[in-house]
């Protein structure tokens, strides 16, 4: 399960900040804060309006 996010995390909407790599830096809001994870491009899902 390397690269995959907490499943607390699964369906939220994030924003790509950065490539590492093969990997991808997403910023995510939890909680009225702001989470960075580092996932494999396997566990994201393009989203539009």
């Amino acid at each position: 399960h390397r690269g995959a996010p907490h499943r607390k995390y699964h369906g939220r909407i994030g924003e790509i900040l950065e490539k590492r790599g093969r990997a991808y830096l997403v910023r995510v809001r939890l909680g009225g804060k702001f989470k960075l994870l580092t996932v494999l491009p396997d566990h994201l899902m393009k989203w539009s309006v």
